[in-house]
């Protein structure tokens, strides 16, 4: 047993001990979070591989982290699930610091300082998409680092040499003038990876014949993306232009009847 679970179990113990509506109040809370919590989520880890317990526990939680950031978990609202994340993420499991971090920047009450301190753990313990979400915060709160404006090119860079598309997509971003056929590779990991903004601007390059190798086809796919991945008005609107522009293309018609 683990401590969490000796936690809640002699919390419910000591429960039935007491007298009056505490024990009934106390009780449903620590049995809420044994049967939605723990529970479910030690199974959803021991699930992911066999052998050593610890092991396993750790790669359940690895595993966990992703699949909460990926929205493919359905854990949302259960308090013992993200105990269990913020636990791991103290004992330097990195993706269940990414995990902590986007519940909470996407809270409906959006908590910048802890999504940004999780977010610093997870980067630093060598998890790339913490290193991305980090950076793309920073762009979008710049007050949260004022005396380091630059930071988020240097977190970009490091979370696509960890493997993260979404930095070597934003890293990108920074290159496609000056070094467009050299930034081309890194929007298309981005695009493949669902960040619609490389998808676009992947396609544009292709589009506008500004990379070797360029061709419609190419185009269409990464609009198509795009607009599959966020339903942008802006992404689908450009797919659909081009869908009209290539239409008598021969190199475009493989992606057109896709």
């Amino acid at each position: 047993m683990r401590w969490d679970e000796r936690m809640i179990s002699c919390l419910c113990h000591g429960a039935w001990r007491i007298r009056g509506g505490s024990a009934a109040l106390i009780t449903g809370v620590c049995c809420a979070l044994a049967l939605t919590g723990f529970g479910a989520v030690g199974a959803y880890a021991q699930a992911t591989c066999t052998g050593d317990a610890a092991q396993c526990a750790v790669q359940g939680d690895a595993q966990l982290g992703r699949d909460f950031v990926l929205g493919v978990a359905d854990v949302r609202g259960q308090r013992g699930v993200l105990l269990r994340l913020r636990r791991a993420c103290r004992r330097g499991v990195a993706p269940a610091c990414t995990a902590v971090g986007v519940d909470a920047e996407r809270a409906r009450r959006p908590r910048l300082a802890p999504a940004k301190a999780a977010y610093e753990r997870g980067c630093e313990i060598g998890d790339g998409a913490s290193c991305g979400r980090l950076g793309a915060l920073l762009t979008v709160h710049p007050e949260l680092e004022a005396e380091a404006p630059d930071r988020p090119t240097t977190l970009y860079q490091r979370g696509c040499e960890l493997g993260d598309a979404f930095s070597c997509g934003r890293q990108a971003f920074e290159r496609v003038e000056t070094d467009p056929n050299g930034a081309a590779p890194l929007l298309e990991a981005g695009c493949q990876a669902g960040d619609a903004d490389a998808c676009v601007l992947f396609a544009t390059l292709h589009e506008q014949s500004r990379i070797e190798g360029a061709n419609p086809a190419a185009a269409v796919e990464a609009c198509r993306r795009a607009c599959d991945a966020s339903s942008d008005p802006g992404a689908c609107g450009h797919l659909g232009a081009l869908l009209l522009s290539s239409s008598g293309d021969a190199a475009a018609r493989p992606a057109l009847t896709t």
